[in-house]
């Protein structure tokens, strides 16, 4: 599956400029030691559980408006350091940590394993409903070489990351500009379809060491979230 190439108009775009976030976000249980805006980014840095679904995950970042009614694309640029083995972004659509509708790229280690995945999850009266969409997966040498590669890609050049509604359907689609096909065209990822008959939450993301025993941190810059009606 790739993005569907349609026409978009832009409705808002939050470019991270200036010296703080503005009046437009709200951030739940903040810890402003890890976080800041400076030079157009929104840097995060996280050693802990944030997790959408953590009712006391810090620094989860929401936009203080409603979405629209019909088609919609919500777009966020950005680049991320995994280094923990246990990292995850989450951005999507929040409304609490029992009802909202989101994508995770994510990375897992285990013996001399690991994965990089990108997912899609709606989480409605407190019951998850995940779909995978696996990015790499590899053992020992091999798994070494392309998560180097994959794991540096997404530091330097970055990636997109896009929740697309269509109707009542949601899905996820991830681009990593850095890593080409054959025409050399952006590789892109895509999530399997969920469904939300209400409106999930408002656009909203969190950075997470998932599992705290794990050691280190992590760290994004977000560049800019954008919304956009579909036609």
């Amino acid at each position: 599956m790739t993005i569907a190439q349609e026409n978009r108009i832009s409705i808002w775009q939050e470019p991270f400029d200036g010296f703080g976030l503005s009046q437009d976000w709200s951030v739940e249980r903040a810890n402003p030691d890890e976080f800041v805006v400076e030079e157009g980014e929104l840097l995060i840095l996280s050693s802990t559980d944030n997790r959408f679904q953590n009712a006391e995950g810090r620094n989860v970042f929401i936009r203080n408006e409603e979405l629209p009614s019909g088609d919609l694309d919500i777009v966020l640029k950005g680049r991320v350091e995994f280094q923990t083995g246990a990292d995850a972004l989450q951005f999507g659509l929040f409304k609490s940590p029992e009802s909202n509708l989101y994508a995770t790229l994510s990375t897992s280690t285990w013996s001399s394993c690991g994965q990089v995945t990108f997912s899609l999850s709606k989480t409605s009266g407190g019951e998850t409903t995940t779909f995978d969409t696996r990015v790499l997966r590899a053992c020992d040498g091999e798994f070494s070489m392309y998560r180097d590669d994959l794991l540096g890609a997404l530091s330097n050049e970055g990636f997109e990351m896009t929740i697309q509604r269509r109707g009542r359907s949601y899905s996820g689609h991830l681009t990593i500009p850095e890593m080409t096909n054959e025409d050399g065209s952006a590789t892109e990822w895509s999530t399997n379809k969920l469904t939300s008959l209400r409106s999930p939450g408002t656009p909203g993301l969190t950075l997470s060491k998932y599992d705290n025993d794990r050691n280190g941190e992590l760290l994004a810059f977000i560049e800019s979230v954008e919304l956009f009606t579909v036609e």
